[in-house]
């Protein structure tokens, strides 16, 4: 294939509108490319399969496998305990992580104690 050298002057005659036009033309044709070039490598393992007579699950399984233990599973970020709950508003609460609500840096600023605000599971059960 003739190598294509194409500079800024060559779409000097362009509008806008005929430049995105081309864009997209040249996005498409890359996409079709790239299905085209995964479709030949589908092609050429499934001949491997039926020449070696090795189901093709047998070839890819173990590659999958590998994959799987490459990713990294995500953990859920489990409930912290409630630590602090307002004494008028039971909805009001803080785990003691991250910045502190609102209500409690109004209820510190008003004179209030943080232990005041505490939760404390023997009381409550």
């Amino acid at each position: 294939m003739a190598k294509v050298d194409l500079t800024d002057e060559d779409f000097s005659d362009c509008d806008l509108d005929q430049l995105v036009e081309l864009k997209r033309k040249l996005q498409s044709a890359l996409e079709k490319r790239e299905l085209e070039r995964i479709d030949t490598f589908r092609q050429q393992i499934l001949a491997i399969s039926e020449t070696s007579g090795v189901a093709l699950l047998e070839l890819v399984k173990p590659l999958l496998e590998d994959q799987v233990h490459f990713v990294k599973k995500r953990r859920l970020p489990s409930a912290l305990p409630v630590l602090y709950c307002h004494p008028e508003n039971s909805t009001w609460t803080w785990t003691g992580r991250g910045r502190k609500p609102l209500w409690i840096t109004d209820w510190i600023s008003k004179g209030g104690q943080l232990d005041a605000l505490f939760v404390d599971e023997k009381k409550s059960k």
